[in-house]
């Protein structure tokens, strides 16, 4: 054991005894100031505990209200567009103008947008006399070509189709001489193009 130790018990030793065996009046008076110094220096040093134990925990308490949102980070959806009145008006033009194939029975048919450079190619069409009705749904005009095979500038039919917004029909007489391909070439002037609906038939000569 050290004799720092040794000397702390001693001190201890004579503390105790001092408060076991009553002393003189003045060694009573120093005993009495030197409790009350340690007890104030004692209260001094609780206080302190509490003081910095107040800060602690109002450091870690929790802020008021509740925590925000963290944002989702998903963009919202776009909405569709939503269609065109006005072109959805003659769209049903154009196809009503095409009439009942049971009633008036066609052998290929198609609707689109008028554009300044469709073309459709019809492959497997048997070679025979036809009638091409071309419906225009909107301003403008329509120039209408007809062209033979999958390729070659041999004409069959061409016009022009006048478009309204009632369609009246422009008819071309075609005749497929074999059996196979043919082109269908639909050109809308500047008015037509991007705002024009049509539709197209070829029904048999005579029916």
């Amino acid at each position: 054991m050290s004799e720092h130790l040794d000397k702390i018990l001693a001190d201890l030793r004579t503390e105790a005894l001092a408060e076991v065996l009553p002393p003189g009046a003045g060694q009573a008076r120093r005993t009495v100031r030197r409790r009350r110094g340690m007890a104030a220096s004692a209260g001094a040093v609780l206080t302190v505990v509490v003081i910095l134990s107040g800060i602690a925990l109002a450091g870690e308490r929790p802020p008021h209200g509740p925590a925000p949102l963290a944002p989702s980070g998903s963009a919202p959806v776009p909405m569709p567009p939503q269609p065109d009145p006005v072109q959805s008006a003659r769209m049903d033009a154009a196809r009503q103008a095409l009439g009942d194939p049971e009633k008036q029975p066609w052998v290929m048919a198609t609707t689109g947008v008028v554009t300044s450079d469709y073309a459709n190619h019809i492959n497997d069409m048997p070679a025979d006399d036809y009638v091409l009705s071309v419906y225009c749904a909107g301003p403008g005009s329509v120039e209408v070509v007809v062209k033979a095979g999958n390729y070659g500038d041999q004409r069959l039919a061409s016009g022009t189709v006048a478009c309204s917004e009632r369609p009246v029909p422009g008819r071309l007489a075609v005749t497929q001489p074999v059996h196979g391909y043919l082109r269908v070439f639909l050109t809308g002037d500047e008015e037509a193009a991007g705002r024009a609906q049509f539709s197209f038939k070829f029904a048999r000569a005579g029916e």
